[in-house]
């Protein structure tokens, strides 16, 4: 690990886990202080900000606004897309098939493109291109250089929480994208609506590009031509009336 001064008089420490994932840990102190409710706030597209602001004050961008100042909790998680993957493409899955906000940005440690996606107030997944020296490598390196570098992410998996859990149902089924992980079929299954809303849970692992696939919202009515799958990762999906949400905390 190594520590890294900011420009002002936040500190942030770097740790690296024997699996190869970074952890950048920021102290609960830098979320700032509790403010007067501002206007900028009232405005946020985001309902949960809104939902929050009276009890915790200000929010800002980077801020986990569902904590209160001082506390502990997750900024970002970010993942490094496969080699001919696109943020742009990305963002198109989950903006037409989540509904949420995704937008392009560039990455000021690789100078690729990224893909913020909005999960929670202030809370974003964050899909980086992998760098351009890559597109000039051959396939056989590049595959050595995926294996190392994904071979790590093998069973990740990730727990989201989303609204319109039935309309995402069936835009992810109509793309043939819903999944039941056969670790987990004693805690719940997606093979049909009954067995998700039983469970309100639903599991998808394949961002796809929408444009390739047929269904959803998509105009692409070829049915020959498979999807192009843009990154593998198990999304854990839950309603928000999920008996886990917000589960400790006055809703």
């Amino acid at each position: 690990f190594y520590r890294e001064d900011g420009p002002t008089t936040t500190t942030t420490i770097h740790v690296r886990c024997p699996w190869g994932n970074v952890f950048r840990c920021y102290s609960a102190k830098d979320r700032g202080t509790v403010s007067v409710l501002q206007s900028e706030v009232e405005k946020s597209p985001q309902k949960m900000t809104n939902l929050h602001a009276p009890h915790i004050g200000f929010h800002g961008a980077d801020k986990m606004g569902v904590l209160g100042v001082g506390e502990p909790g997750i900024r970002y998680v970010e993942f490094v897309l496969p080699v001919g993957s696109t943020a742009s493409k990305v963002c198109e899955f989950y903006r037409r098939n989540l509904k949420t906000q995704a937008s392009v940005a560039k990455s000021p440690t690789s100078g690729t493109n990224c893909c913020l996606v909005s999960v929670g107030p202030g809370i974003h997944l964050v899909y980086v291109e992998a760098p351009s020296s890559l597109s000039t490598t051959t396939a056989e390196n590049i595959s050595k250089v995926e294996r190392e570098l994904f071979s790590r992410m093998e069973g990740v998996h990730l727990c989201i929480y989303v609204h319109n859990f039935h309309g995402l149902y069936k835009r992810l089924g109509s793309q043939k994208l819903l999944w039941t992980n056969p670790r987990f079929t004693r805690l719940d299954k997606c093979d049909t609506w009954e067995d998700s809303r039983k469970s309100r849970t639903l599991r998808f692992k394949h961002v796809i590009d929408i444009d390739t696939n047929d269904g959803g919202d998509t105009n692409n009515k070829n049915d020959e031509q498979p999807p192009t799958v843009l990154m593998e990762l198990e999304h854990e999906t839950r309603a928000l009336r999920h008996g886990q949400f917000m589960k400790g905390r006055s809703r």
